[in-house]
């Protein structure tokens, strides 16, 4: 009588035959997006901009954030933004432009304070990963 294949046996057989498939590799220079990790950071972002304000009003700033950036990132615009005055904690600047090289002209048109902006990639509609890049 035949012995049946059991879960370990199923596992060794399961690939048999097939080529092997290497993990696809990852740029160094690229870290790996975090589910709520750009939420996480808008929300600290606004939560400085709007000190004293109620949860309820930071998410409403939030939602609105993330709608008007989704709504160019389907334009396919590139949206930079930075901080406002020499206060960093305290507001947004927003602009838009064709494409990278007209983002960089008008950053290079910033005063020193200014340059250092926060670039916004869109991963995704939903999604926007903030990172900070030096002047």
């Amino acid at each position: 009588m035949a012995k049946r294949a059991g879960p370990s046996d199923k596992a060794r057989t399961a690939g048999a035959g097939k080529p092997a498939v290497a993990p696809r590799a990852t740029s160094p220079r690229r870290r790996q997006p975090q589910p709520g990790a750009n939420r996480r950071a808008l929300w600290a972002l606004l939560t400085r901009s709007l000190p004293g304000a109620p949860d309820d009003e930071v998410e409403l700033a939030l939602m609105f954030f993330l709608q008007q950036l989704e709504l160019l990132a389907n334009a396919g615009r590139f949206v930079w933004s930075g901080p406002l005055g020499q206060d960093r904690s305290r507001g947004l600047t927003i602009f838009e432009a064709r494409d990278e090289a007209q983002a960089r002209d008008t950053v290079a048109g910033f005063s020193p304070i200014q340059r250092r902006v926060w670039e916004v990639e869109f991963l995704a509609p939903w999604e926007v990963d903030l990172q900070e890049r030096g002047g």
